[in-house]
Parts: C-alpha cells; structure tokens; sequence
C-alpha cells in the first residue's frame, strides 16, 4: 500500500492517467481519495506521464492491461477442451497465425504485439493445455524492465525540464527514497512538485504560483527569465526570505545550477522543510508585488 501513499505525495499527476490508474490498481477507493485530495493544494496538471510514473515508481497502464489478460489467458489454456472460453482461445489462437490476421480484429495478436518490443514472443507458440506460468513469469519481468527502461529513456531525452535529469537517483521500479519516508505531507509535496516542475510552465506552491522559463521574472528589473533557479536563488526581491531559509543551506563555491540540484536531490527533511516556508513567504511577496 505504501505506491498509493507515494502517489498521493507526489501530487502532480492528478490530471495524468497514470494517476488514476495507480488508484485504481492499488485498491484505493475514489472516496478515499477524495478525502485525501482535501488535505493539500491542486497542482498542475501540465506534467509528463513518464515523468510521473519515473519519480512514484509506477509502471504504465498498458501493464497492468497485459498482466490482467494474461492472467486470464493462464486460466483459459488449462481449460478443459469443451469450455466455450477454451473453444474460442483456441481460433483466436489459429486465426493469430494467419498472414490475413488484422491486429485490431485479434486479442492474441494484440498481445503478441505488446510484448514483441520487450523480447518475449511466447505467445506465438502458445498450445492449449499447456502451463504458461514459468513463461508469464518471465515475460512480465522482462517487460516491467523495459517499460521502466522507456520512461528513463524518455526523461534524458526530453526537453520538459532542465534539472531533473540530475536530480533522479535512477531507481526503475520504485518510488524515490524521499516519498516514502514518513515525513508530513506538505514537505514531501513540496519537493516533488519542485523536482518535476516543466521548464515552460509551471505551479508551485500551495498559491499555485506561476513559474516560466521562456518569461522575464515579472517582480524584479533584471530581465532574467522567470525559472526556479532564479525564483529560488536569484532574484534580488526574494532576498529575505532567501536568507532566512535557504542561505545555511548554499554551499560555496557551487555555481547556481549546482547548488539547486543538490537542494532537489537532497533527502534531508531539514532542507525540505526550509524549501516549504521559503516557498510560503516568498509567495507572498510575488503576490503582493505582481496585484500592485
């Protein structure tokens, strides 16, 4: 149960399917999750699925669509030869193997198909009556392996954020080490939401506060762009609170970009929990100076 908790702390993916999917999956009720879902801020809904799944240590749903018919094919196989379900797994079966098979007509060749790209093919050779446990077991392992492969794959490669291909640890099939420590929720939230904030948009914040990389810093007279590295160790009107949270935590001679990616790698909960009031008072002070 602890992937459902990790979830809910990780809080960007409430718009991502990957989110919903994961409830679904875990067992938790909608009714609960909704009464979660009251204790913190929506955040946004803009975040990458691969992104997601990567930092919570989710797989996609399309596995848990494939574990679900071949747990169902493992029954029919071993069916007795009369049974209606046997009966008709075995034409999918012939009708799969004909060069006219159409992929959107066939469930076996659908799942043929799936699990081709991560190198198991024993559906091809599947017989009636046969035990397809040891061969499920191994198909399954291989392919949670290269569908986590895949969001890592896509994460270094993609151009939704700067910083977070520094700043994963490069786990595949978990969650990162800070969800599941048992810390209050606002902390753990506040790192995630930093951790996997886009660089073209972005909300932070239990104000939703509004970040851009392609944007000018719209409180201070720089003309720097608007982007967490210069919202959190930059811009010269968040001073203050700069030195009252986050200054004991700069390590000199660490250039910008080195400084924010070891505050959003870190584990510490200390670092966490200055991250979350600098975030409160330095909210506070865009408001008042961006409704002016």
């Amino acid at each position: 149960m602890y992937r459902r908790s990790v979830v809910i702390k990780l809080n960007n993916a409430r718009n991502c399917a990957e989110f919903w999917g994961a409830i679904r999956f875990f067992r938790s009720s909608t009714g609960e999750v909704q009464n979660k879902r009251t204790h913190f801020k929506i955040l946004s809904h803009s975040q990458i699925c691969s992104y997601v799944r990567l930092e919570a240590g989710i797989l996609p749903l399309s596995y848990h669509t494939i574990k679900s018919s071949l747990h169902w094919l493992r029954k029919v196989v071993v069916m007795p030869p009369e049974r209606y379900p046997r009966v008709c797994l075995e034409r999918l079966i012939r009708l799969s193997r004909s060069p006219f098979c159409e992929l959107k007509f066939n469930w076996m060749a659908q799942l043929r198909s799936k699990l081709t790209p991560s190198g198991s093919d024993f559906i091809s050779g599947v017989v009636p009556g046969v035990n397809l446990n040891p061969d499920i077991a191994i198909a399954m392992s291989r392919l949670e392996a290269w569908m986590a492969t895949c969001d890592l794959r896509s994460v270094m490669s993609s151009s939704f954020s700067v910083h977070y291909k520094h700043v994963h640890n490069g786990t595949l099939l978990g969650p990162q080490k800070y969800l599941v420590h048992n810390w209050p929720l606002h902390n753990s939230r506040t790192l995630a939401q930093l951790r996997v904030l886009g660089r073209n948009y972005g909300r932070i914040g239990g104000q939703l506060i509004r970040l851009s990389s392609t944007e000018l810093c719209p409180i201070c007279g720089c003309r720097a762009m608007d982007d967490l590295s210069h919202f959190l160790l930059e811009c010269p009107m968040l001073v203050d609170p700069r030195l009252k949270f986050l200054r004991p935590l700069f390590e000199s001679p660490l250039t910008g970009t080195a400084q924010l990616i070891r505050l959003l790698a870190s584990e510490d909960r200390a670092v966490t929990n200055r991250l979350y009031f600098f975030l409160l008072e330095a909210v506070e002070v865009r408001d008042l100076i961006t409704s002016v």
